[in-house]
């Protein structure tokens, strides 16, 4: 299992961010909302069903939303213009939530992506997962809690999407004024 960060230092090809975080508080999920800005940043592009589509970029953000006592992560992305263009959720083992920059998770295998001009949501890394169970990584428990999140996490999305979205680009909107350097040492 990979161990991730809400300031992003294991992606290749950011070399210089800016960040903000704040608390929050919504209905019956709570936790850090962090905003990772790209100053400097390689352009990098993954294979969509419809093409290319660049998720870093300098002047690319992303709002991170790490809730407590939940099993997925949600990367928000935002491209230069400040449009929100995906949301990619890491189904996770456990997340630290933790101020000043600290935050993480325990990434087990399964993703969910959605855009903001589709109604569905594309599933990744489902062999991955089954991979993980198969060799020992994981128990069948920590499995089927990870099927459990996703289904949980997909009727979230079904039921609250406009909403969703609308919550993170206030949030971003919220963050990008208490933007800092961050230190890239």
């Amino acid at each position: 299992m990979k161990e991730k960060t809400i300031l992003r230092r294991e992606w290749r090809g950011i070399y210089a961010r800016s960040y903000a975080e704040t608390r929050f508080e919504e209905g019956p999920y709570h936790g850090i909302a962090g905003l990772l800005y790209m100053d400097d940043a390689d352009d990098f592009c993954v294979r969509t069903a419809s093409g290319p589509l660049r998720i870093t970029c300098p002047g690319f953000s992303w709002l991170q939303l790490a809730p407590e006592g939940k099993n997925v992560w949600a990367t928000v992305m935002f491209d230069e213009k400040g449009s929100l263009f995906q949301c990619y959720f890491d189904i996770t083992l456990e997340n630290r939530v933790l101020d000043g920059g600290r935050s993480g998770f325990t990434d087990l295998f399964l993703d969910v992506v959605i855009r903001p001009e589709t109604d569905e949501a594309s599933l990744f890394d489902e062999s991955e997962l089954l991979y993980a169970c198969r060799v020992g990584e994981i128990d069948i428990k920590t499995r089927d809690m990870a099927y459990l999140a996703r289904e949980r996490l997909l009727s979230f999305i079904h039921n609250y999407k406009t909403e969703f979205f609308d919550f993170c680009r206030a949030k971003r909107l919220e963050l990008l004024p208490r933007l800092e350097k961050v230190n890239e040492g």
